[in-house]
């Protein structure tokens, strides 16, 4: 967070920051709360211990976003796979390489196919957090996802569109299927709240985006990157800072240079 504040007074505004479980996992207070408070939005993947199912208000709050309490049981843990891109088939790969892959690929189509069911379930935010972090939402039936008796409106959808064949009961019904939208406060989905839906297409093409940063630091560290006259050390902590001097060189310079980052990193070596 210091190095956050430290970029925003520099004139150096950020709007996303994509960060892994190490950080998403974090206590709302600590984390998610503290980027909402600087108007930082945040992609990120779910810690295993944050899926399942909540309930607030008689409404199942599942990875991060309110859904239809009808919505099937079978939707609420959709496994993910281990990986959200097959990768590229060499162009002589074995069969048991060309068998993994269509693993792969099926384990994913599945994915998206649940996800994509799913989110038919799903309520569609109407307006961003206020100043409390408290969020408007509508129900999938006013949001023209499903046709549902307790939105009489939904049943001018077009007839491919999907019921909900259970849905509460009419004296037992809560608040999200007597009103047009509801509001749902910050405290109820503080720490998992993201804009994208969790799984969906949007979500993982803009999570993927970290390939390319854990790529940059992989090519820093690399032993082309990181000769040995200038920054070849022992230990994660050394390593660590070296490569923070060199990203702060390339970085702070218009035309960085090897001598330039070297000299960065000796000067941090020194201190």
């Amino acid at each position: 967070l210091t190095i956050i504040d430290g970029l925003i007074n520099d004139n150096r505004p950020i709007r996303e920051l994509l960060n892994d479980r190490a950080w998403s996992y974090k206590t709302p207070d600590s984390w998610a709360e503290q980027l909402r408070q600087r108007n930082i939005e945040q992609i990120f993947d779910l810690h295993p211990n944050d899926r399942g199912v909540r309930d607030f208000d008689g409404i199942r709050m599942v990875d991060g976003t309110p859904h239809c309490p009808a919505m099937p049981d079978h939707l609420i843990d959709i496994p993910r796979p281990t990986t959200l891109s097959p990768g590229t088939l060499k162009q002589k790969a074995t069969p048991e390489e060309v068998k993994a892959h269509k693993r792969r690929a099926k384990k994913i189509d599945d994915f998206h196919n649940l996800i994509s069911e799913r989110e038919t379930w799903a309520f569609r935010r109407v307006a961003n957090a206020n100043k409390r972090g408290d969020e408007r939402w509508q129900c999938p039936a006013q949001a023209g996802k499903r046709i549902c008796e307790h939105c009489p409106m939904s049943e001018l959808l077009p007839e491919e569109t999907p019921r909900v064949d259970n849905p509460p009961a009419a004296q037992t019904r809560p608040k999200a299927c007597r009103q047009s939208t509801i509001t749902i406060p910050a405290a109820a989905n503080a720490k998992l709240r993201q804009r994208l839906y969790w799984g969906s297409p949007e979500w993982v093409a803009s999570y993927n985006r970290r390939t390319y940063v854990e790529g940059f630091f992989g090519t820093l560290k690399s032993g082309s990157k990181m000769t040995r006259d200038w920054c070849r050390v022992v230990g994660l902590v050394k390593t660590s800072l070296l490569a923070a001097c060199a990203a702060a060189a390339g970085s702070g310079c218009r035309e960085p240079s090897t001598e330039s980052t070297a000299r960065c990193a000796s000067t941090c070596a020194t201190s």
